[in-house]
């Protein structure tokens, strides 16, 4: 399995590269200069945006450039835009499900609302290193370790490695099938658990010599949170053992609400009328509901989490669809992926 994820930002945001649901391995980031001085500032946007909808709702409260305009109680937020990002995001996959069977989300799975969260750019802060580094220590030692931070996320180098029998060993470089990664994982999850700190860790995925673990405890709700905002990722040195474990767990500290949730079958209807973000497509430009392969629920994007409204983001849910673009590449066939909101589009400044 190949992910594409090659995306050119054109306005003054953070460029951020991070793998799905928020939980990646690894990040980089590149600060773009100050916004230039033609353009108008975010606050002075959502001011516009205020104005407008107090005229066209009678349930949308007025609200001030510092306070959103409110539906129902609840403030409206803003979601990315074709014009905020431009690249392509695809997988190049012989087996579309095998992507997205890990997620705890089904589609009978039965959530009326889900919440939304403020989002900060590499504020992993839901993480102590302190309460880490106890956790090691007890389990090996305070010699066997050292403990780093990179863009707030927490690492653990163990030294020297855990060596790992041959047939659990993960060479950074080969490539192994769902079920080899499923056997792999499970090892780590039954007997390096207790390192792992998780009540019921769980593969969320895997690839490039990582295996990304979530939480599987709790209800539907809690599950697929800790699927898109707390992982837990085990790198493996060249020799296949085990030599790191980091950990990354989302800020979600400035909760906006719970929100109505519309169902995959709304979502799908959406996606046929053009309210989607998509940044790859097939050679005709048009993608059609007919090619959609495999859906899951996730929260936010790879990198759409962080560019909308510029000066505040949002994660925000969607039913991101899997759609077959026919690419003729000849590998494995590509699929773009297209996010439809999963919340109800009146409460959204700039429903797509």
């Amino acid at each position: 399995m190949k992910k594409i994820f090659l995306l050119f930002l054109v306005s003054a945001m953070t460029i951020a590269f991070l793998t799905a649901c928020s939980g990646g391995t690894d990040t980089a980031e590149v600060t773009s200069s100050e916004q230039s001085a033609g353009t108008s500032s975010p606050d002075t946007e959502t001011a516009q945006s205020s104005d407008t909808d107090s005229d066209t709702s009678a349930d949308t409260g007025s609200a001030s450039a510092e306070d959103p305009p409110t539906v129902d109680g609840l403030p409206m937020f803003t979601v990315v835009e074709d014009g905020d990002v431009v690249g392509e995001e695809s997988v190049d996959t012989n087996d579309i499900q095998a992507v997205r069977d890990q997620n705890p989300w089904r589609g009978e799975t039965e959530l009326d609302t889900l919440p939304v969260y403020a989002a900060y750019p590499f504020d992993r802060s839901g993480v102590d290193p302190d309460d880490i580094a106890a956790v090691f220590e007890r389990e090996l030692g305070a010699d066997a370790f050292t403990v780093s931070e990179s863009f707030g996320s927490v690492g653990v180098t163990l030294s020297p490695a855990i060596e790992l029998a041959d047939e659990y060993k993960v060479i950074p470089s080969e490539e192994y099938t769902s079920e080899e990664w499923e056997a792999r994982a499970g090892h780590i999850a039954r007997n390096y658990g207790a390192l792992l700190n998780m009540e019921n860790p769980t593969m969320a995925e895997a690839e490039y010599g990582v295996i990304s673990f979530y939480d599987a405890s709790g209800d539907d709700l809690r599950q697929t949170m800790n699927y898109c905002f707390d992982r837990v990722n085990v790198s493996f040195d060249e020799d296949g053992n085990l030599y790191r474990i980091s950990f990354s767990f989302a800020n979600l500290s400035e909760k906006l609400g719970d929100y109505p949730v519309i169902t995959e079958d709304e979502a799908r209807g959406l996606f046929d009328e053009g309210h989607y973000f998509a940044t790859s497509f097939p050679a005709s430009g048009e993608l059609s509901s007919d090619d959609i392969a495999a859906v899951e629920l996730v929260y936010g994007t790879p990198h759409t989490a962080y560019f909308a409204d510029g000066a505040q983001s949002y994660f925000v849910p969607y039913y991101c669809f899997y759609v077959d673009i026919h690419f003729d590449g000849g590998g494995a066939p590509r699929y773009a992926m297209a996010y439809v909101p999963a919340i109800d589009g009146k409460y959204i400044l700039n429903m797509p």
